[in-house]
């Protein structure tokens, strides 16, 4: 928060079978980002990627095929999001439509 002066809020996952296990600062091309890692209850891990925005500050949520997995991407007021996970869209897309209501209802 303190670095891209806006508030971040961190997703609680444990009432959908999921704990936060941890998060750091990790480094990107654009800049420095906010990595989550969460573990789902059958041993699958979702890593959430946040940071700040230079371009498409209000994107929509879209899905990308990663290989091995999904990704679900989305923007607001200058604060991007992508969620990945070896999951297939149908299984991640409604777990990050919790995460994004969850993260426009606190920050």
């Amino acid at each position: 928060s303190g670095r891209w002066g806006k508030n971040i809020f961190v997703p609680d996952r444990r009432g959908s079978g999921s704990r936060l296990r941890g998060g750091r600062v990790a480094a990107t091309g654009p800049g420095p980002a906010g990595m989550l890692m969460y573990d789902e209850d059958r041993g699958t891990r979702l890593v959430m990627l946040t940071r700040a925005m230079t371009a498409d500050k209000n994107a929509p949520m879209s899905s990308q095929s990663t290989g091995s997995g999904q990704r679900v991407s989305w923007s607001k007021e200058g604060i991007g999001y992508s969620l990945v996970g070896p999951l297939s869209t149908q299984a991640l897309n409604p777990i990050a439509h919790e995460m994004r209501r969850q993260i426009e209802k606190n920050v």
